[in-house]
């Protein structure tokens, strides 16, 4: 005889609605009583999800809640929510997943007519009643204040579609749980959701694992690739959704194929990837634009006051800008030092928008051969802010003209690198070159010449960055140098000697790490008094800085290795870190 369910109860009326609840929930109970699979030996899901049950506090049937999920493109918000869904859906009378909420608040509706029309489509997909009508807003409140849901509401990206779905927790039956996931954290705060999970990045070990599932069906790499799969992994930036996809498109292939697709990686990003990606770039308006752009190719890494201070006179309001980044978790800040990040995946797809920009719109240079192009016959123009050189992706000599940035009026930001040491490209700078009178960031690596050119004036910079280079000598005297907060001329092994910069009021960083034909250092260092931290170690020459050091500012000095000093100089007792070895 097959299984049979015998329901039993006395027929009292007082007690009717209680039993037919009970009723519903055993049926319910039964009707999900096969556990889903589905969700089965994902890495790290059982991690997250306990921290969500913490904060769904199910036991707590007084009251319906709302919990947010939040966190980058591509880290695996909706699966979380999902596999809540699965694993909680017995519990509760009804349950549904509401996706593809994205843009679902554009329309040629009034503001009225979008929130009813989000209602309907909302109630009937939850009450599973297609084409449902309903004439008022109350309606969702009207059908669901009684009973006990969970429902996930998918991808929201406007404030708006919250407060039409969810505005009160008191539309939603006791112990109802609405569970919102969103890369915009500020849309939760502003929709008073205190309740909320931020999804982390997988650990190392865990993003070598996702991958593998997807490369090799097993949780480790088939033997000779072990190498190759951390590589793979170190290039997705431990992105789930990185490490779901490029694992996918390398099943099956041999080791060369691997290393094909790792040298694409450095450079192409994958469409289904960039298109997940680029939803919340094309969300932003056109300065937020500019300024993740901008973060994307020359100030990952950098801290948020240098950032500022290199829009300081421009129409961007950076402070306000990076708040929306962090909060659309295009951006992270770092706090041990306190520094922007931006995933590298987020860089690529980034470096992508300006590649597919039309070229007289372009404000960052970034392509090797377009730049040596522009270099080489004065080709540049007004709407160019920003030059990103990687001299190792050419072959042949550069020639940078005499004019070569004449017309590039607006360029602010410079940076000429090599990426790769196995490239040996020869750059060749005319002895009269003008470089841009407003830059901020001057950033070359291995620049040519004995001198900056006479020309030179360095009152906007904000950094200045010439490590490596041939330079004997920057500039002679006192030069305007208000703005600078960052210098760094590591191992300018000719550089005989600093500059003035006594009107470097607000010099923060000074690095000459390595300069072994610096001799002495200039007095005018004891006097800036925003200084924090100073690095000559390994200046094998340096015999004389000055006596006095007594920055209430400086945190951090290295004299590591400079062996013919002669005397340590008197330091503030606010100093953090001192190192000092090897010296006369």
């Amino acid at each position: 005889m097959g299984n049979k369910c015998f329901f039993s109860f006395s027929l009292v009326r007082d007690n009717e609605a209680e039993m037919m609840e009970k009723i519903a929930k055993d049926v319910l109970g039964l009707l999900n009583a096969t556990p889903s699979r589905d969700f089965d030996g994902m890495v790290g899901l059982e991690a997250h999800l306990r921290e969500m049950m913490s904060l769904l506090q199910l036991d707590n049937e007084d009251e319906a809640m709302i919990v947010g999920i939040c966190g980058p493109a591509g880290i695996g918000k909706t699966t979380i929510a999902r596999a809540l869904q699965s694993r909680l859906s017995h519990r509760f009378q009804l349950t549904c997943f509401v996706d593809n909420l994205r843009g679902s608040y554009h329309s040629s509706f009034d503001e009225y007519g979008l929130r009813l029309r989000l209602q309907e489509q909302f109630l009937s997909k939850v009450l599973n009643q297609n084409g449902m009508r309903i004439s008022h807003l109350g309606a969702v409140r009207e059908r669901l204040c009684d009973m006990k849901v969970l429902i996930i509401l998918d991808d929201v990206n406007n404030l708006k579609q919250l407060e039409a779905l969810a505005d009160e927790t008191t539309w939603f039956g006791p112990g109802s749980r609405i569970v919102v996931t969103t890369e915009n954290k500020e849309i939760l705060r502003q929709h008073g959701i205190t309740c909320t999970y931020e999804v982390g990045f997988p650990s190392r070990e865990e993003a070598l694992e996702i991958l593998c599932r997807y490369a090799f069906r097993q949780s480790y790499p088939h033997d000779g690739f072990q190498e190759l799969a951390k590589s793979v992994t170190w290039l997705c930036g431990d992105l789930p959704l990185g490490l779901r996809v490029v694992g996918s498109s390398l099943r099956g292939k041999k080791e060369e194929e691997w290393e094909e697709v790792m040298r694409r990686l450095e450079t192409v990003l994958d469409r289904d990837i960039e298109d997940v990606l680029r939803v919340s770039y094309d969300s932003l308006d056109e300065n937020e634009q500019i300024l993740f752009l901008h973060i994307a190719v020359f100030f990952n890494y950098k801290d948020g006051d240098l950032v500022e201070a290199m829009f300081i006179d421009g129409d961007l309001d950076v402070k306000s800008g990076l708040k929306i980044l962090v909060n659309r978790s295009l951006i992270s800040i770092d706090h041990f030092p306190e520094s922007i990040v931006m995933h590298k995946l987020l860089q690529h797809m980034a470096r992508q928008a300006i590649h597919k920009q039309e070229p007289w719109k372009r404000q960052i240079l970034m392509d090797a051969h377009e730049i040596c192009d522009v270099l080489e016959t004065e080709s540049g123009s007004r709407s160019v802010t920003g030059i990103s050189f990687d001299t190792s992706t050419i072959s042949d000599a550069v020639y940078i003209s005499k004019n070569a940035f004449k017309r590039m009026r607006n360029l602010q930001f410079l940076s000429i690198y090599e990426t790769r040491s196995d490239r040996d490209v020869i750059v060749h700078v005319h002895e009269e070159m003008d470089f841009p009178h407003r830059l901020r960031l001057l950033h070359w690596e291995a620049y040519p010449g004995k001198y900056l050119p006479c020309t030179f004036r360095p009152e906007y910079l904000v950094e200045l960055n010439l490590r490596e280079n041939m330079l004997e000598k920057l500039w002679e005297g006192a030069q305007a140098l208000a703005n600078l907060k960052k210098m760094d001329l590591n191992w300018s092994v000719y550089l005989k000697e600093l500059p003035d910069l006594s009107n470097a009021t607000k010099l923060e960083r000074l690095t000459v790490s390595g300069c072994q034909s610096l001799v002495e250092l200039p007095s005018c260092i004891g006097k800036l008094h925003k200084l924090e931290e100073l690095k000559m170690d390994l200046c094998n020459k340096l015999q004389v800085v000055p006596t006095l050091l007594n920055l209430a500012s400086l945190a951090k000095v290295d004299l590591f290795g400079c062996r013919k000093l002669r005397r340590i100089p008197d330091f503030s007792r606010n100093i953090r870190q001192l190192l000092v070895s090897r010296i006369a």
